[in-house]
């Protein structure tokens, strides 16, 4: 499991270690590796070493630097706290492994939930609900086909960023301009 990203409070990645805690509890050996940096991540660390997980923590990499880590990883992970702000926030990162094909586990609700099960990128689960996420984790290790995603989630990025998002930026413009 990759995770590539802010380690803080919105995040709220205790929850994947202790998924994967449970994953292990229930013969399913999860390895991870943490790219990043935040306010979290000593107390990220202290908490991986004192439950004996298997979790590499890397400093923060430039885009291209991660594509190493995309072909290692079976899935990614974006992952945000139960906060309904966060309902409508996307994080950047879902539409760069959209394009790089890489299985997305989220947890993560609202629209950022919604932009991955229709985009067939992944799966969604319940944020706060680490025993959800274990059991999704139990559930790929066990059927690696569930790993696959479509071309659909790279297609759909890719027109986002080409016509959605430029024009929506230009009618921003206009509309402060206005």
């Amino acid at each position: 499991v990759l995770y590539a990203g802010t380690f803080g409070r919105a995040q709220n990645l205790e929850n994947a270690l202790r998924a994967a805690e449970l994953a292990c509890s229930r013969g399913v050996s999860v390895s991870m590796t943490f790219v990043g940096a935040g306010v979290t991540r000593e107390a990220l660390v202290e908490s991986a070493r004192k439950k004996n997980l298997d979790v590499r923590f890397e400093n923060r990499r430039s885009a291209d630097d991660l594509a190493q880590y995309y072909q290692w990883a079976d899935t990614a992970l974006v992952h945000l706290t139960d906060w309904q702000a966060l309902d409508r926030a996307v994080p950047s990162k879902t539409y760069e492994l959209m394009s790089s094909g890489l299985h997305i586990s989220g947890v993560v609700s609202g629209e950022a939930a919604e932009i991955i099960r229709e985009q067939n990128a992944g799966h969604v689960v319940e944020t706060e609900n680490p025993q959800e996420l274990a059991e999704l984790w139990v559930s790929l290790a066990r059927n690696r086909k569930r790993l696959t995603v479509s071309r659909q989630g790279a297609r759909w990025a890719e027109k986002e960023r080409r016509d959605e998002a430029p024009a929506r930026f230009l009618r921003l413009i206009d509309w402060a301009l206005a």
